[in-house]
């Protein structure tokens, strides 16, 4: 079983990413995590909403479950708890400074969540991890916009996934 976890679908490079992954019919699950749920519906598309900040703490496979009336996610929980199923992470999670309000809020969403994100998916077996930086990104960046993105790819490699 090929599966997909991908945050960020709410913004624009998320949105045409999970179109693309729902049209392509390479992965049997897609499963979105967010703050909220997409008004969104198909079949191989599950959607896993919360604090994003808490996701380690997130009861998953409930909220999967959940939304499984006839029983058909309890194949896709089970692969994911018995690590027999191949999962690749995908992140556009971020936003603008001006849209967080502060530069404080800024590092919070595109490093911080960035990162839960990506233990998160580590944690469950991912072994690729795709993100959409910037570029410039440069942690010794002088713009406080590409030294955020540099220092999350730096701290990203330290998760050492297969794919990065």
């Amino acid at each position: 079983m090929n599966i997909a976890l991908i945050s960020g679908t709410s913004g624009l490079v998320g949105m045409q990413l999970l179109h693309q992954l729902l049209k392509q019919n390479s992965y049997d699950y897609i499963i979105s995590v967010g703050r909220r749920k997409l008004a969104l519906k198909h079949a191989n598309l599950v959607q896993l909403a919360g604090n994003m900040s808490q996701i380690q703490n997130w009861n998953w496979e409930d909220q999967i479950n959940s939304q499984s009336l006839g029983g058909e996610y309890v194949s896709l929980t089970q692969a994911i708890q018995e690590k027999k199923c191949t999962i690749q992470a995908f992140s556009s999670l971020g936003t603008t400074i001006k849209q967080a309000g502060s530069k404080e809020k800024f590092f919070e969403i595109d490093h911080d969540l960035v990162l839960a994100f990506a233990k998160w998916a580590k944690s469950l077996g991912a072994n690729g991890f795709y993100y959409v930086s910037a570029l410039g990104a440069d942690p010794q960046s002088s713009v406080f916009y590409n030294e955020v993105k540099g220092k999350t790819e730096e701290d990203l490699k330290a998760l050492d996934f297969e794919h990065l």
